[in-house]
């Protein structure tokens, strides 16, 4: 185990905002709050903003630069992220600024030693709270950081930043994707661009004007079966069918790895097994009308009892459904109709009583054709980040107590960048 120095003994600069809430706007600068902070990076797509002119009064106590370290102190308590562009955020509460010392400690290293067990070991000991776990900056100014020599600290963050680089270029590929496809049906089935519209009038509907020979109508319409999935126990043995779960379709992709077995359903196991262009809805809990579609690379797996699984008919495309209901008009829409207070949830009636305008088939199919390419690219970069992030999640704990020599790690972080850098 190398030498410890404590928090405060490494750090030139630590920013704190606790204690004051800014205005929120719906534009302006990112606001970056606890919620958006996770394995490692900054989410997109989930920011509130600060105005424009508000920038300069609230970040009084000093301005954020790239390679910052942000850090959150509760709720969660120790998610990590790194600042890697120049683009000005500002800091909401629970999220604290640190910067190193580059005399003392090497900024990567830093980041990848905060994110490490014995790190995030330190932060809880010193947190305070029952329900929910928070640290006090005269707590975090004690938590001890593995101190290596800076050679050795600068190769550990070299090593462990190329998988840092290569799960953020795939996760912007992955994003382009999405939106392409996004962008196709919304073009569409929202705009009615659709190839040829020009030839195509318009008609009234109750869903408002339609192209002519389109039909409006609700999801259910075009489900070839609604399912309620299957009551069982999960085992963490290798025994039986994958069970996919609500946790399990929450993230932005599956992660089957993770993913328990079950036992085989005794009676009806067809009836929950999962194939390629099913929809798998959650209709219980915080996250009810999370949904994804199911692509080409999964195991045998079944469905647990609070996902409800929706199958497109033959004729209508699975790819442009999928990308229906995994988008946050979905999410709203669901959240408009559910039922309960503590414990929102909705049926499968609900889950499918969306309004939808029913284009003809041979659109369905020119859609899927496009859109199919496109998501089989997607499944590919996921699986890549999965991978990555499990090897990176493996070494790091290790390279940090120097319990692997760098000189180990080297070759192999080579070996990966050149086989991640080939076309997927």
């Amino acid at each position: 185990m190398f030498p410890t120095k404590s928090i405060r003994d490494v750090t030139e600069v630590l920013i704190d905002y606790r204690g004051k809430t800014p205005t929120k706007t719906t534009n302006g600068v990112k606001l970056i709050t606890a919620k958006v902070i996770k394995d490692g990076f900054i989410v997109e797509g989930e920011h509130e903003y600060i105005a424009e002119d508000d920038y300069d009064g609230w970040m009084r106590r000093g301005l954020p630069k790239q390679w910052d370290i942000l850090i959150t102190t509760e709720a969660p308590l120790g998610e990590v992220a790194q600042l890697r562009s120049p683009e000005r955020i500002a800091l909401a509460q629970r999220v604290i600024l640190l910067r190193g010392n580059p005399a003392v400690i090497d900024q990567g290293f830093y980041f990848q030693a905060l994110k490490s067990p014995f790190v995030q070991a330190g932060l809880k000991a010193r947190s305070s709270g029952t329900t929910v776990l928070g640290i006090k900056q005269s707590e975090l100014w004690h938590v001890e950081i593995p101190y290596p020599t800076l050679p050795i600290q600068r190769r550990i963050a070299s090593i462990l930043s190329a998988y840092d680089h290569l799960i953020d270029n795939n996760t912007r590929r992955i994003t382009i994707l999405e939106q392409m496809a996004e962008t196709i049906y919304r073009e569409w089935f929202v705009n009615f661009r659709f190839p040829c519209h020009e030839k195509v009038p318009m008609i009234e509907s109750e869903l408002g004007p339609i192209p002519e020979k389109w039909q409006t109508g609700i999801l259910r319409e075009v489900c070839e079966l609604m399912d309620y999935g299957y009551t069982a126990s999960a085992n963490v043995e290798p025994i039986g069918p994958k069970f996919l779960r609500i946790t399990d379709i929450v993230p932005s992709a599956i992660d089957w790895h993770s993913v328990p077995h079950c036992a085989s359903p005794e009676k009806n196991a067809d009836k929950y097994a999962l194939r390629e262009g099913d929809i798998v809805v959650a209709r219980t809990g915080a996250t009810t009308g999370y949904a994804k579609r199911l692509n080409k690379r999964h195991p045998a797996a079944i469905f647990a009892s609070y996902l409800v699984r929706l199958r497109i008919k033959p004729n209508f495309s699975s790819h442009l459904f999928g990308v229906l209901v995994e988008s946050d008009e979905y999410k709203r829409f669901i959240q408009g109709n559910w039922s309960g207070a503590a414990q929102p949830q909705a049926n499968a009636q609900v889950l499918t009583s969306i309004p939808i305008v029913i284009a003809p088939e041979r659109l369905h199919r020119q859609f899927s054709a496009l859109a199919e390419p496109l998501l089989d690219l997607k499944e590919t970069l996921q699986f890549k980040n999965l991978n990555l992030r499990r090897t990176r999640d493996f070494l790091l704990p290790k390279l940090i107590s120097g319990e692997i020599p760098v000189d180990a790690a080297d070759d192999a972080a080579a070996e990966l960048m050149e086989y991640e850098q080939q076309p997927a």
